[in-house]
């Protein structure tokens, strides 16, 4: 009987290749963009970038500019008694300011531009606080619309934030046309966004196919098998 044994460096190349290429299938979703509304370029958050205005405003991402818009007013204040709802956030810059509406009515926030795909998922995490807001047990709820589909709603907590308290995690997927719009209402006074973060979501087939490429990778030519 004939056994066949791979050549041992090659085999090990090939397993290294293949490895790498499964091990992106499960990398995070990318970054997009991560921005703090206020009034303030300076009172930042660690990693945000500022946006001090509603007019649209444009940002540099690997996949092209992005241009985010909103219908409120801008505010800062003192955060007041903040915890870190990530140990990757300080949280006091975060929500010691937003954008907002004082008195009932529809914020609107809009995401587009090249770096925005049509008809493409994106997690988004907004975040939403005020340490004077008489809306404290109240909820801010975010809406798809104009064709994006995709909810999420934030219970403000008392003004000692702890854990993953007034952020939401949730998907969105843009419309035909490459926009992300998104209506926020309070129910109890005007809602506060203090800021958000926009990752892509991969395609499964994105991912399989760095899988796929590194299995073309693997030495399977006969030239290296030797017989036993």
């Amino acid at each position: 009987m004939k056994t066949y044994k791979i050549s041992g460096n090659r085999t090990r190349c090939g397993l290294v290749a293949l490895s790498l290429g499964f091990l992106s299938m499960g990398v995070a979703n990318a970054t997009v963009v991560m921005i703090d509304f206020g009034t303030s370029t300076s009172a930042v958050e660690p990693g945000f970038v500022a946006q001090t205005t509603g007019a649209a405003t444009t940002y540099s991402t690997d996949g092209g500019d992005i241009t985010v818009a909103s219908t409120g007013s801008f505010f800062n204040r003192s955060a007041g008694t903040v915890s870190s709802p990530s140990t990757s956030y300080t949280a006091a810059p975060l929500y010691g300011d937003f954008t907002f509406l004082n008195s009932f009515g529809t914020l609107t926030l809009t995401i587009d531009g090249a770096g925005i795909l049509a008809s493409t998922d994106y997690d988004i995490t907004f975040y939403s606080y005020d340490s004077q807001h008489t809306q404290s047990g109240g909820t801010v709820t975010y809406t798809g619309v104009s064709g994006t589909t995709g909810s999420t709603s934030i219970a403000y907590s008392s003004n000692n934030i702890g854990g993953a308290g007034n952020s939401s995690l949730s998907t969105w997927t843009s419309n035909g046309s490459g926009q992300i719009v998104i209506d926020v209402t309070g129910t109890t006074e005007g809602p506060r966004v203090n800021g958000m973060a926009i990752t892509v979501v991969p395609e499964p087939s994105t991912a399989l196919l760095g899988g796929l490429g590194a299995l073309m990778l693997m030495p399977v030519s006969y030239t290296h098998l030797r017989a036993h």
